[in-house]
């Protein structure tokens, strides 16, 4: 299987992504994770099924990845000992698609330290301790945010088997061959943070591509729902550092949709619990991840008048289906100047200027901020619909 080009994938978070990459010739599809393996074997992707779960899955997992002996590697992050070990020994290539907006900069580097200063219980603690599982941000270090004891447990583990070293959280692949990012502005961000010039393709983003390619396969859906406004929240709330602020953005929001007498639904995120949310607001109001297909997303997002959000990776849904979009900042929560900066100052929500105010703006302006919101698409999500062949090109 020397001339293989293998898609590895480690989380559900990166399947339209590998889904899309599919047309590549002599592909092999691989992944650690069950829930992957079943539903890229629903769509007849006739993946392999290699599991890390114990000692025993790590050892064979090294021995079955050798006799394959692809040719090129294609991960989507590199935050475990895994991905770690593969890009060490194979030609790898990386691709970052965790980048709300298309956007990366040395600001947003350094807010990824509040998302590792939770505390942990003992025994936790006591796992990473011993396995170091550490992320530098400007030459500091931190633990990783808040884990189970199994979790700890696993990571100790394929250190053992796999190796590791330290990792950038928001820069992966400080060890790939090669790393395929967005644009221009994401790559003199990786210059910046000491990455070679060399190994930074700027390809366009892949996600934003598959997902132009998942709506125009959609088959319009009878909605039993639509409304006004869409939030894609985040879990802001997890993390010590943003609770209180991200608590004030979700009541100011709904108090101004209420005064604004406007419907709404809040599109929760995969690791999110919609208990939190029920505090704000009533149930019916609230979509969890596990709740909804991206079919339902595409159309209840194409079907509203105005898409609320901060920094969810999901903005490229609106962005391709060319819906006016606000960035929610009633509480001045981690002012991200550079995330701003691809609003229309019209498009953000603060106390001055509601939801209302909005969509006010957009019936008179409507032209302008259109305009605007295009222009940034274009600039920071460029060559569309030709990242696949510029992946491509930077295989053996």
């Amino acid at each position: 299987m020397k001339s293989t080009t293998v898609i590895f994938i480690e989380s559900p978070r990166y399947m339209a992504s590998a889904e899309y990459l599919n047309d590549i010739n002599n592909t092999q599809f691989l992944t650690n994770s069950k829930e992957c393996f079943l539903e890229l074997s629903s769509k007849s992707l006739n993946p392999i099924l290699l599991k890390t779960r114990s000692l025993y899955d790590c050892i064979i997992f090294k021995k079955n990845f050798r006799k394959i002996n692809p040719l090129n590697v294609i991960l989507f992050n590199d935050h475990s000992p895994v991905s770690f070990w593969i890009q060490k020994n194979f030609y790898t290539i990386l691709i970052n698609v965790d980048l709300p907006f298309a956007l990366l900069d040395l600001f947003t580097v350094r807010f990824q330290k509040n998302q590792f200063i939770k505390p942990n219980p003992f025994f936790v603690r006591l796992f990473q301790l011993i396995s170091q599982p550490k992320v530098k941000i400007e030459n500091k270090f931190y633990y990783f945010k808040n884990a189970s004891i199994m979790r700890a447990y696993l990571f100790l583990i394929q250190k053992i088997i796999f190796g590791f070293d330290y990792v950038f959280n928001t820069l992966p692949g400080r060890h790939a061959s090669v790393i395929a990012i967005n644009n221009e502005n994401v790559k003199n961000t990786y210059i910046k943070s000491g990455f070679s010039k060399e190994k930074l393709h700027v390809t366009g983003s892949i996600e934003f591509d598959a997902t132009n390619e998942q709506i125009k396969k959609t088959n319009s859906l009878n909605l039993k729902k639509s409304v006004d406004i869409i939030f894609l929240t985040q879990p802001y709330y997890l993390y010590p550092s943003s609770y209180e602020s991200w608590s004030f953005d979700i009541e100011s929001f709904v108090d101004d949709c209420q005064e604004n007498n406007l419907s709404y639904l809040l599109l929760l995120h995969p690791r999110e619990n919609r208990n939190y949310y029920e505090k704000f607001t009533n149930n019916e109001n609230i979509l969890s991840f596990e709740q909804r297909t991206p079919q339902q997303d595409f159309e209840l997002i194409k079907s509203s008048k105005l898409v609320v959000l901060k920094a969810s990776t999901s903005s490229i849904i609106p962005f391709n289906l060319k819906k006016p979009i606000c960035y929610i900042n009633y509480s001045s929560m981690c002012p991200d100047q550079n995330a701003m900066s691809f609003f229309h100052h019209d498009m953000i929500l603060y106390q001055n200027n509601n939801i209302g105010s909005v969509l006010k703006k957009l019936k008179t302006n409507k032209i302008n901020i259109a305009k605007f919101q295009n222009f940034k698409i274009e600039e920071n999500y460029p060559y569309q619909s030709q990242t696949l062949s510029k992946i491509v090109e930077l295989l053996k």
